[in-house]
């Protein structure tokens, strides 16, 4: 491999998924991206929200795309049909979502350079040539790399001496005035588009590692070294602590370091979604967008992964390569559609260091108290009621009281109190006990979720038995929080054609918040 000056590698670490129920790729429930033509007038681009009841969130005015939040009596598929059906209109397009992607001879003095066998391998020289590349430079601190990910710990003593500055607004951080204009309060450090604020402080390790793989400080006897010594991250956060992100937020992101001076964008996360808002926002960038060809193990030329499988000019592709200088087991690949490999197994890289508030509950529900009644429930087959001395130390709520469940139900409990999810930055976990026999892997339990007034969508699920006892459990709700201010949760049983069986008791129902520091 030649001398690098610049190799952008995404890194591994954990992934988190969630598939919503639709058969198409994954996406924000209740908001579309339109585009409109140039020619359009502001009249008739304000009818057609009109006319619909769809309301504008935001808008991207370099690339003439707005995101709306629709009516809750309107489907994503119903939207996107009126909306391309219109004159004034280029395109229609779900909010996809996308998830971070997990991987994954001037020799600096820091100490852990022994572990980046990416760099640097002298038994098997499977690596990038850094130290032959730092022959020529270490890199400059007038490059400007964006990090658009799950922010940055900018304060990491790996990483604070190359973080990037807004000239424009620093010193004067706290003043709660745009003082360089650009439309972005008090944004010293780069901007946080999950939270809209100017901290974009990592919660969850992925951009705080991917960005010490890429301009960690080199040669302060301490740490790693990344492969530029010396360079500017611009921390820009949209992924949250599950790696989980909007593409309206990417789009956001990626305008913003185009018109800050990025220079490069590295895009570690991936999603099955072709957004044509997307491209157009990195086809109307200067910026060269270094994307991960993903993680899927899966061809890219056939199944494309966005953003890396688009055609702009100004992207490249990256795959993983693992020790022997093989492609990751894990990787993508495309014979066109990826452009180069570079390490990204077992890639030691800088981690911020998390701490936690302690948790308080949000809500806590015992049905010796809590009746049906606090409850909306339907669907196919619904019985769901409070059964008496049935729960864990009292009464519980049951699917079926008195009798087995039905064939083909899809029945609904939902809990009527909306929960209030507005303090973010924080962890928050629905723990139940829970007794059951279910037909195991046909029918379920699932812990379901609301945010658009009219559609539940899956979160988790049990099967099978819990042997006549409870058994408490815990899902992570922290995906549904980061995303909206307000939901609500709720149960489904969901059951085929052949076994009948008991069913489920829910007891001691608590949501816990737990902030991180």
């Amino acid at each position: 491999m030649k001398p690098v000056l610049v190799t952008i590698i995404f890194t591994l670490f954990l992934n988190f998924c969630i598939l919503a129920e639709t058969g198409h790729a994954e996406h924000v429930p209740g908001e579309v991206l339109v585009k409109y033509r140039s020619d359009s007038a502001l009249s008739a681009v304000n009818d057609l929200h009109h006319n619909i009841g769809s309301v504008k969130k935001r808008e991207f005015k370099k690339i003439r795309v707005q995101s709306l939040k629709l009516p809750d009596d309107m489907t994503i598929e119903e939207a996107i049909e009126y909306y391309r059906q219109d004159p004034n209109v280029e395109y229609a397009e779900p909010n996809y979502i996308v998830h971070a992607n997990a991987a994954a001879q001037v020799t600096p003095n820091d100490s852990s350079f022994g572990s980046l066998w990416g760099l640097h391998n002298a038994s098997t020289d499977i690596d990038i040539d850094a130290p032959e590349a730092w022959s020529l430079t270490t890199g400059s601190g007038d490059v400007i790399i964006a990090v658009l990910d799950t922010g940055v710990a900018r304060k990491h003593p790996d990483l604070a001496a190359n973080i990037w500055t807004n000239t424009g607004e620093y010193p004067d951080c706290d003043d709660e005035e745009d003082n360089d204009g650009n439309g972005f309060i008090d944004d010293c450090y780069g901007w946080d588009f999950l939270n809209h604020d100017n901290d974009p402080t990592d919660y969850n390790g992925h951009g705080t590692h991917v960005a010490g793989t890429i301009a960690a400080i080199g040669d302060n006897s301490s740490g790693i070294t990344g492969v530029m010594w010396q360079a500017k991250i611009m921390p820009i956060r949209f992924l949250g602590i599950h790696g989980m992100g909007e593409t309206s937020d990417a789009i956001a992101g990626i305008l913003y370091a185009s018109a800050n001076g990025a220079h490069i964008i590295n895009n570690s996360w991936t999603g099955s979604g072709y957004s044509q808002a997307l491209k157009d926002a990195i086809d109307a960038s200067g910026a060269l967008v270094v994307c991960a060809a993903g993680n899927e193990a899966g061809d890219n030329d056939s199944f494309p992964s966005y953003p890396a499988s688009y055609s702009s000019a100004n992207i490249i592709s990256v795959a993983a390569s693992d020790q022997h200088d093989d492609l990751a087991y894990f990787s993508n690949y495309g014979v066109s559609s990826v452009d180069l490999a570079a390490p990204g197994v077992t890639i030691y890289s800088s981690l911020p260091t998390f701490s936690y508030a302690v948790s308080e509950t949000v809500y806590d529900l015992n049905f010796d108290t809590d009746s049906i009644d606090d409850w909306n429930t339907g669907g196919t087959n619904s019985t769901w009621a409070v059964s008496s001395g049935t729960g864990a130390t009292g009464d519980s709520l049951e699917d079926s009281p008195g009798g087995n469940y039905l064939n083909n139900t899809s029945s609904v409990a939902g809990y009527k109190t909306v929960i209030d999810s507005s303090a973010k930055n924080s962890l928050y976990t629905l723990s139940f006990k829970w007794k059951g026999v279910l037909e195991t892997n046909a029918d379920f339990l699932d812990i379901i979720y609301l945010t658009d007034g009219a559609s539940w969508f899956w979160a988790d699920y049990l099967t099978g038995t819990t042997n006549g006892s409870f058994v408490t459990y815990s899902t992570d709700l922290t995906f549904v929080a980061e995303r909206f201010n307000n939901f609500y949760f709720g149960f489904r049983l969901s059951t085929d054609s052949t076994i009948n069986y008991d069913g489920v008791y829910i007891d001691d129902v608590t949501l816990t918040r737990t902030p991180m520091n």
